[in-house]
């Protein structure tokens, strides 16, 4: 597949040489970009994307290691580095792979057209169907089941508090070594469209589950998940684990709580002792968020101009996640 992809760029290079800029996401496509931009007489720049950092790229075993170099020579012939998080920044590419060059902060948000409206005023303090009724509180887990860990922390707090919270979980790939079907408060709806059924799974909830540890050393700490911004937009509290990118951004905006380790036991005492008024104070503060924090089309015509431009960003240093809003 590599060796048929080599000999389209070849095919293509009268095209590849009218480009502004050539795009790369992750590794294999920014190796084909830099020979395009040698085969190319006009040599676009090139702006690589990294969406996560995948666990080889930290090894410390030879393979990892091999990475790392083949990526620092990308690096330098690229004019612009994208990134889904700042933590990649602080964690790996300025400490591990020493990049000193342009940055651009694209945060994994909803696209306007293709969501429901946001709709601040009589949402804010509205909650699940079930709590309404005074019932227990729900929390949604959403997105691709494959955390083991999280799974787990949620079948023991389910287990301790079957009258105080139900998990509600839709997703593709939920992992079959938790038996969830034994536990009345845990339930799995199946996987779901996206964006066609967002609105519908996240009005059924009081929480958001922004736990991951799929990758706990390196990339569950410094990414900022799509399920962040989709439950921001539709305006619901948080729950994420302290030190990690996700927690340090709840607590930025105040959009949720922050837990430490064990999870299980901060997370009971949690659902515990939380009241409803407490829970709409923290709910209110989305009123202070604008839907650009959650959604938006502008980032990447930003990061577009930016590199037709040649790249002139600002220095990484800066980076924040209120840089591309």
């Amino acid at each position: 597949m590599i060796g048929k992809a080599f000999l389209k760029v070849t095919y293509h290079r009268k095209l590849i040489s009218n480009a502004c800029f050539i795009y790369a996401i992750n590794l294999d496509q920014a190796l084909l970009a830099c020979y395009a931009q040698w085969l190319s007489r006009t040599k676009p720049p090139i702006v690589y994307e990294v969406a996560d950092i995948q666990p080889p790229f930290v090894s410390r075993g030879l393979f990892g290691k091999l990475l790392r170099w083949i990526e620092r020579h990308i690096l330098k012939r690229s004019h612009l580095l994208v990134i889904t998080s700042p933590a990649f920044f602080t964690g790996y590419f300025k400490p591990i792979q020493n990049y000193q060059g342009n940055c651009f902060l694209l945060e994994n948000k909803l696209l306007p057209p293709y969501v429901p409206t946001r709709i601040l005023s009589g949402v804010t303090g509205k909650l699940s169907p079930k709590r309404a009724e005074g019932k227990q509180w729900i929390v949604g887990y959403f997105g691709i089941l494959q955390c083991q860990k999280s799974l787990e922390i949620i079948k023991r707090v389910a287990d301790l508090l079957p009258k105080q919270v139900i998990f509600y979980l839709r997703g593709p790939a939920i992992s079959a070594n938790i038996n969830i079907k034994q536990v009345p408060n845990i339930i799995y709806g199946g996987d779901y469209k996206n964006p066609q059924d967002l609105l519908d799974i996240y009005q059924q909830v009081d929480f958001v589950w922004c736990f991951d540890f799929c990758q706990e050393e390196h990339n569950s700490k410094w990414s900022l998940p799509n399920r962040l911004y989709e439950g921001g937009y539709f305006n619901l509290p948080m729950i994420a684990p302290q030190d990690f990118e996700m927690g340090r951004y709840v607590e930025r905006y105040k959009i949720g709580w922050t837990f430490e380790a064990p999870y299980e036991e901060s997370l009971t005492t949690f659902f515990k002792n939380i009241t409803l008024e407490s829970y709409l104070a923290v709910k209110n503060n989305f009123e202070k968020c604008p839907l650009e924090q959650f959604a938006s089309t502008k980032d990447f015509s930003k990061m577009c101009l930016i590199a037709e431009q040649h790249c002139s960003a600002s220095s990484l240093g800066d980076i924040t996640p209120e840089d591309s809003r």
